[in-house]
């Protein structure tokens, strides 16, 4: 019975130490399990920043390409605007110098028809 006794505690102190080991072991996976879940969040995070830096940038650079667009059609605008003003401004000149031809004509007109009246007198 002694033999039988401590057979049955050399098998009950093997199944402890098994559980014991088993639950070690259960432990060591979970906490890998969390450290692979930690370390694939962290892929995920930095993957999500990428992605909203590079959306960023995107941005950015359609904001860019927007701002080059408006400067250009200023400038064209403004190039119009001045081109409309130097057409007016030589228009004006062609007529001031249509008014000044006018009037040295009929000068020129009142010249001779004095010139003409000294003469018949």
């Amino acid at each position: 019975e002694n033999a039988w006794r401590m057979a049955a505690e050399k098998q009950l102190k093997d199944v402890q130490q098994k559980a014991e080991e088993l639950e070690k072991a259960k432990r060591d996976i979970a906490e890998q399990r969390k450290r692979m879940d930690a370390e694939q969040e962290a892929r995920i995070r930095e993957l999500e920043l990428q992605r909203e830096k590079e959306h960023a940038r995107e941005l950015q650079r359609q904001q860019d390409r927007e701002r080059e667009r408006n400067a250009e059609l200023l400038r064209k605008q403004q190039l119009e605007e001045d081109l409309a003003v130097q057409k007016s401004e030589r228009e004006r000149d062609r007529e001031a110098i249509r008014q000044q031809e006018a009037t040295v004509a009929q000068l020129k007109q009142r010249e001779l028809l004095i010139a003409q009246k000294e003469a018949a007198a």
